[in-house]
Formats: C-alpha cells, structure tokens, sequence
C-alpha cells in the first residue's frame, strides 16, 4: 500500500527530502497507485508492467513469519549452523571499516561511535582494519583503534600523513611511518622499526628492538617484545552468501505478502511495504524504488541489487533487516538506504565482486563484502560500519559506528566448540582448546576486541 510523505508510515531512515517531488506525497519519478495490478491482502495493490505498489498493510488476520521473531526475540536460523542472523551480525561488524587488501584513501578518515539503544555517544568504539598497508592522504580521526597489517605483510604497514589522532591503540604489522604530527591515547604495537615526525603515545611502545626517535613522546615507555597478531579483517574464510539465499528460495512468505521471486526483477517507478518475514527474489533490478519494511524483516536476492535513479531503502520503528545478496549491489540517484538514527537494524550481506554506491546515498547500514571493491565517486557518509576487499573512494571517508551492533540477539548457545575467536561471543568469546570460554588476556579476543573481566569488548578498560 502506497503512503505519502504526509500520512502513513513514518520513514525513519535517513532524509529523503531531497529527493520527493514539490507535490505532498510523491516520490519522485514515482506516481502512487498508478499500476494496473488487482489489490494485494492487505489493501495493497499489485503493480503490473509499469509503477505501481506490492505488498499489504497488515490486513492479513496472520501476517507472514509470524510467532517470536517477528514479536521481537530472537533471529531468522542460518542453515547448516548453529547461528542465526543475530549471532552473526556481533562476529561480522566489530570494526567501523575494515579492507582486506590495502587501505589507501586520498582524503581523509574519521570514525566516531554512537549506541542508539542507549542513546549515549561519543564512543570509542569505531576502529579502523586493514589485513594490508594503511596510508591516509588527509587528516586523520579514529575514535577507536587502528590495526594494520596481517600475515606475510612487511614494509611500510602504518604511514601517517599530515595529522591527527587516534583514541585508543595503533597495532602495525611492519614498519611504522609518522609524517606531521600524530596522538595516541593508549599504547602503539609496531612489528617493525619506527620513524617519522611527532608521535605522542598515552601508553607504552611495544617494539622488537631499537628506539624511537626522539620526536615520538612515550608516556609510560618502551617495551622490547616480540609484536605479532593474525590479520585484523576476517577474509580468509568470508562468508558463503549463496547457500544461505538458495535455502529460503522455497522456505519464505513471499505469497503471503502477494509477491514472488520476480517481483523486482524488473520494475520501473515502484513502492513495496513488506510486514515482518522472510523474503526471496531472483533479483532486485531496475529504476526508482521505495522499499519499506514495517517489522522484522530479512530479504534473501540471488542475483544483484542493481537500482538506478530514486531508492529508498526505509524501516518504521520496531522494524530489522538483514539483507543477502547474491550477487553485486549497485544502487544510484537519489538514495536513502537504511536506518541512520539505529544502523544497528540493518545489516548488509554481499557476496558479489563489486559494490558502487551513488556519491549522494545516505547509508545508514552495517555492509559486508568480502569479495567486493567499493567504489564511490565522491565523499562517503556512513552511519554503521563498511567491511570490504577494497575501497576506493575520491573523496573523505566518515563513519559513525553503531555499538548497539554488539546487543543483537542470538541463538548461539554459549561454551560450543570453536576453531578460533571468530566462533565464539557473548560470555564465552575467546577459544580455548578447542571450546569457547572466557577470555583471559587481550590476545584471547578477535581484533579489535580487548578483554575484560573475561568478556571481549570494543573498549579499552
């Protein structure tokens, strides 16, 4: 059932003034109602070969995926595994950004953190990880830890430029490179020598051998040990996005909702209001889309998410979504996609090779793509976290992390078995001989988790 900017459901994403016509209650390039399809269950009518609007209003007595997720406990199981969607969103999106290969920006980086369950902020919370070299070309801001370098990286892993501050640690697998004049609250971890300009480190040095020189200010001294740390972003082993889609391509509540695995595999101008419930489509293809989701939601697509022109991507309160896409994601124009006061509640799976984001999108969103460059030709603006092969953006890099990521719910049974830290969570996040269990030191954790009182958390103690 179509709804104007007036009346209806409220949209709480990120703005979409920008992009609705003068007239109250048209989206632009989409005219409400204009299809030529019969009603949907819920008063909702179904667009036929032109713009129209899918999905009911909640007309259904039953409404689809009933029963204790959609009331708002738990998650949607994932096949194969003793996890669902919950569980998965606190392994994945631990870092504010995190590149698997090198991660070398030309203008500059902040990262902030928020939680907006609590609705407290600023955090310390929204770190920064590459597996390769880190360089930035502008000023820098991490309001959070910054690890560089994983496996088999040597040289010049850390080269700051310019200057800046990070507000908890740096951890470098190989040389670090100071060029202006850089902060660090608590300690640095370097695997290789030191140089450069002005470095001011709160905490310690911890270094193989040598001595700074004499520019860097160390506060509590030097430590003369052995650095090393697996690769921060988890990259060897991503995410396999294709079983997942194919196991709800029959197991979905597509028909309860009055659409069907083709429902946007090819569209012009189109509206969708899905109620709480599990969702399959061949593809979701085609120009000017408003999807609007109004309870827990997860949206399994087997092949891309290819969008041009006007796409809103909405969520009323109380509403989740965790999308899988097989394929490639690719979304243009005017776009408002997710939910920038609670990115939280949505969470982005890609399983394709590439992600091109309009430089005007407004994403309020958790992104996963392991196999994916992300390409942007502007300035990016992200509430949530981004987690790529690669990035490749003209302009500056800002995120503002959701730590509310890390209070999803599970259905993960504590003290399972494990083959490192990236299975394990909640109490027992470190793996111990096998089987999850409480975390002793620092090193039980998964970057850029550290440990306290026998939990992993995102902060320094």
């Amino acid at each position: 059932m179509w709804k104007s900017a007036c009346f209806g459901v409220a949209v709480l994403g990120v703005s979409v003034l920008a992009s609705l016509a003068t007239a109250c209650g048209t989206v632009a390039g989409v005219e409400p109602g204009s299809g030529d399809g019969t009603a949907g269950p819920g008063g909702g009518a179904a667009g036929g070969n032109g713009s129209g609007t899918f999905g009911g209003d909640g007309g259904a007595t039953k409404p689809p995926g009933s029963g204790g997720f959609c009331s708002g406990s738990g998650g949607i199981q994932l096949p194969g595994t003793d996890q669902c969607t919950g569980d998965l969103g606190k392994k994945t999106f631990v870092f504010a950004m995190c590149s698997c290969t090198d991660l070398k920006l030309s203008g500059s980086i902040h990262t902030s953190s928020f939680d907006s369950t609590r609705q407290t902020s600023p955090g310390h919370a929204a770190s920064v990880g590459t597996n390769g070299a880190f360089a930035n070309g502008g000023a820098i801001g991490i309001q959070g830890s910054l690890w560089a370098g994983g496996a088999g990286v040597t040289g010049d892993v850390v080269s700051l430029r310019g200057a800046g501050s990070i507000a908890q640690q740096i951890w470098s697998g190989g040389a670090l490179q100071a060029e202006g004049s850089f902060s660090v609250t608590d300690d640095v971890f370097v695997r290789g020598p030191v140089a450069g300009g002005i470095l001011d480190i709160g905490g310690r040095l911890h270094l193989p051998s040598g001595d700074p020189p004499s520019q860097f200010n160390v506060t509590k001294g030097v430590v003369h040990e052995a650095v090393a740390f697996g690769d921060p972003c988890n990259c060897k082993d991503p995410l396999k996005i294709d079983p997942i889609v194919a196991s709800f391509k029959t197991n979905n509540d597509d028909a309860a909702s009055n659409v069907t695995a083709a429902t946007l595999s090819k569209f012009e101008n189109i509206d969708v209001t899905l109620p709480c419930g599990k969702y399959y489509f061949d593809a979701i293809q085609g120009t000017n889309l408003r999807l609007t989701l109004t309870g827990r939601t997860a949206i399994f697509v087997a092949g891309d998410y290819d969008v041009a022109g006007a796409s809103h991507l909405a969520l009323a309160v109380g509403a989740e979504l965790d999308l899988f896409v097989g394929g490639n994601l690719k979304v243009g124009g005017a776009t408002a996609f997710g939910w920038s006061a609670a990115p939280a509640k949505v969470r982005v799976y890609v399983g394709g090779t590439s992600v091109a984001l309009a430089g005007s999108i407004g994403l309020g969103a958790n992104l996963h793509a392991p196999n994916a460059v992300l390409t942007t030709e502007a300035s990016l603006d992200v509430k949530g976290s981004l987690f790529a092969r690669a990035l490749d953006v003209t302009g500056a890099v800002n995120v503002d992390y959701d730590e509310a990521i890390m209070d999803l719910q599970g259905c993960q049974a504590p003290g399972g078995g494990c083959s490192s830290c990236r299975d394990c969570e909640g109490a027992t996040p470190a793996c111990k001989g096998g089987k999850c269990g409480a975390c002793v030191v620092d090193g039980d954790c998964c970057a850029p988790m550290v440990c306290n009182a026998g939990k992993c958390t995102q902060t320094i103690r």
